[in-house]
């Protein structure tokens, strides 16, 4: 039993060690892409050139 304890400890911290980087991703994941987007500011939609305001 103690060979056993020796083998799946070790294991078993590279699996929470795993989850918490695959989760740390997932977390920063969402602030990149914001940051992204908020970098590519869309341009004003062109309108073609009428005059309204005697309409």
């Amino acid at each position: 039993m103690d060979k056993l304890n020796k083998i799946t400890v070790p294991a078993s911290q590279k699996l929470r060690q795993l989850q918490k980087m695959v989760h740390d991703i997932k977390n920063n994941e969402g602030g990149i892409m914001n940051k992204i987007k908020k970098l590519k500011v869309k341009a004003p939609p062109s309108v073609p050139r009428r005059d309204y305001a005697s309409g």
